[in-house]
């Protein structure tokens, strides 16, 4: 059974030795009155904060980037906004609009609530997509599963869940305490198609200087090879040879519309440099600190037309759990052919990658515009927030 997701990727933190500024703001409802004590964070960050009596809020020490800014109130729908700092600080007005818990009137008598003997399985479904069924995902623990609200829609085969709080996850393998604003949450029994949005934030664990040993070196394994590594790599690098240094290499798989190309383009096992592209023939650098996608992608319903690309990581082998969790990436339909079908294959980890529009900038610290842009499948679609470190979390490259 294939298992495709749509991962929210999230914007990124700069790297050390870049200039920071700060970002401030008051926080109102539509009357005009102050909110205190309303939730400020950064998403998928260490950066929180709160607003005082008079509404205001301060985040200090922001390297330059792209950034989500979230704000949390009860009673209130969450406020989320893009920003950019570029050395220079930036305030916003934020505008808190008051929550309609009601539920929206289209198709809602097709939905159904699980009883209290139903509910083991969805929260259990939604705890394998969600936190995922990876090595660390065997750690990790929902410490607060009982504000979570399933419903099922028999028509559609949609399973929707949904929280008026944080999710708070712990996670012993990577020492953080995730708290996760989940934002949305889609199921699909027939297609497999899971879609997961929500902004995240994380806590240090407090462990003994061997636990936290422990915790770099998972957290080392966790963010090399991952999907954050590779934007940034995209970012930072031009060539093939640039892009090998860091393990990782890129191709471009074919269109299957066009079947005489492909049978012209079919190659042997393992031979599959016809395919290889290099960074600076896919993506275009723009003034403004950005790289951008060039090839148009192909949005039709059937995954199998559409153009993407094949992301190989070198330096490390796939989990032997994914091969009893995970769907392994086979291409014998494109032309390439893997022998991937257990963990004698080569030390290597593949994701397959489809852009989701028209055009996907790249920022210098890897964030994506727009956040949904590629759709995954393959080992990057196994990992889910198990493996998810903070965007200022950075491994500086080995020689």
């Amino acid at each position: 059974m294939r298992y495709l997701i749509y991962i929210l990727l999230l914007t990124s933190f700069c790297a050390k030795g870049q200039n920071i500024s700060f970002v401030s703001g008051t926080v109102t409802d539509k009357k005009g009155e102050v909110v205190p004590g309303a939730t400020v964070f950064i998403t998928n960050s260490r950066y929180i904060t709160s607003t005082d009596s008079k509404g205001q809020f301060f985040l200090n020490a922001i390297s330059s980037g792209s950034y989500e800014i979230v704000i949390k109130m009860l009673g209130f729908d969450t406020f989320i906004q893009s920003i950019s700092v570029n050395n220079k600080p930036v305030n916003i007005s934020a505008v808190l609009t008051e929550s309609n818990t009601m539920l929206n009137t289209v198709n809602v008598t097709a939905f159904y609530t699980p009883d209290k003997y139903m509910r083991p399985m969805y929260l259990d479904l939604f705890i394998r997509n969600f936190i995922g069924r990876t090595d660390n995902a065997q750690q990790c623990k929902l410490l607060n599963s009982d504000i979570i609200k399933f419903r099922y829609n028999k028509e559609t085969h949609n399973m929707v869940a949904s929280a008026n709080d944080f999710l708070i996850i712990e996670n012993a393998a990577l020492g953080y305490r995730i708290k996760y604003l989940l934002t949305r949450y889609e199921y699909n029994g027939q297609t497999k198609i899971c879609t997961i949005g929500g902004a995240p934030y994380f806590e240090e664990l407090k462990g003994t200087t061997k636990q936290q040993k422990e915790w770099e070196k998972n957290r080392r394994i966790a963010y090399l090879g991952s999907d954050r590594h590779f934007f940034r790599m995209v970012m930072n690098n031009s060539t093939v040879q640039e892009a090998a240094k860091e393990g990782f290499i890129i191709f471009k798989v074919p269109d299957t519309t066009d079947n005489s190309k492909i049978k012209e383009q079919k190659v042997k096992k393992d031979k599959i440099d016809v395919y290889r592209i290099s960074i600076d023939t896919t993506f275009i650098k723009n003034a403004g600190g950005f790289k951008t996608l060039l090839s148009k992608p192909k949005i039709p319903g059937n995954d199998s037309t559409r153009t993407g690309y094949l992301i190989i990581y070198t330096k490390e082998k796939e989990s032997p759990l994914f091969y009893k969790t995970g769907v392994p990436l086979e291409y014998e339909e494109t032309g390439l052919v893997f022998e991937h079908k257990n963990t004698d294959s080569p030390k290597r980890q593949i994701s397959r990658i489809y852009p989701l529009a028209d055009t996907i900038k790249i920022d210098k610290n890897g964030s994506l515009t727009p956040v949904l842009g590629f759709r995954y499948d393959g080992y990057w679609a196994w990992k889910r927030i198990a493996d998810l470190t903070p965007l200022d979390y950075f491994v500086e490259q080995e020689k």
